[in-house]
């Protein structure tokens, strides 16, 4: 009989979903907002790093 394998793929960390999911105020969501520009420009920079290398 064949052997059967299962693939496992690790989940990617979702940053912005679980900055979403701690809001629940204003003032929650305002810096839930900031999080995710700060990552939004850290994934820019770290593209263009990597285009340069």
């Amino acid at each position: 009989m064949p052997k059967i394998r299962k693939i496992i793929r690790k989940k990617k960390k979702n940053e912005a979903k679980e900055a979403l999911a701690k809001a629940s105020g204003g003032e929650e969501l305002e810096i839930a907002a900031k999080i995710l520009g700060e990552l939004r420009e850290r994934n820019k920079r770290k593209k263009i790093i990597e285009n340069k290398s």
